[in-house]
């Protein structure tokens, strides 16, 4: 009787998107009857990972995806964040054997993955310690700031030049002379 279910389980996977898309048979969860449908794994290999975080976990580019050496298959379905377009949706271990196609292995994978992570820290660091000077150098430019100096020109620095027809007053504090004539 199991094998009868599980046939019928099986039948039942031609049809799903896995088999017709991805070319992968994997029983579905629609046949509840079926005790066998446990060999679809919607949180491991099975899952599926949408294109944005296909490249971002795994260091793809477009062109990886789209046209190296075949393109990937994928379902297109609705965004569930309405504003933008529709997203396409890839099948993890696809991607991950895509991904380790490119980079040689696993673990070269993760090593590009700390080296980008620690240029990422290196450049928002750099830019952190940028904006710290350039904040201090407007703080200590405000604090520089010169006041005009208030001259101060005592009543008895006043000169008479006769041969000029003028007077001549010199600050006390600076020393600065100003020329006049008087009326």
């Amino acid at each position: 009787n199991d094998l009868a279910l599980w046939k019928q389980c099986l039948l039942e996977s031609f049809g799903s998107v896995t088999h017709v898309v991805f070319v992968i048979d994997v029983c579905l969860p629609l046949s509840f009857h079926c005790w066998l449908w446990l060999c679809r794994d919607n949180e491991g290999k099975h899952s599926m990972i949408a294109r944005t975080t296909a490249k971002e976990e795994f260091l793809l580019k477009d062109h990886d995806l789209d046209e190296r050496p075949s393109a990937l298959p994928f379902i297109e379905r609705r965004n569930p964040h309405a504003r933008f377009g529709s997203m396409k949706l890839y099948l993890k271990c696809q991607v991950e054997e895509r991904a380790i196609a490119i980079w040689g292995s696993a673990e070269d994978l993760e090593k590009e993955r700390e080296g980008r992570l620690a240029q990422r820290v290196d450049r928002k660091q750099k830019k952190q310690e940028k904006d710290l000077k350039a904040l201090r150098k407007s703080v200590l430019s405000k604090g520089k700031e010169r006041r005009p100096h208030q001259h101060h020109y005592p009543p008895d620095s006043e000169v008479y030049d006769k041969d000029e027809d003028n007077y001549t007053k010199t600050c006390a504090t600076c020393g600065h002379s100003v020329t006049f004539e008087k009326m």
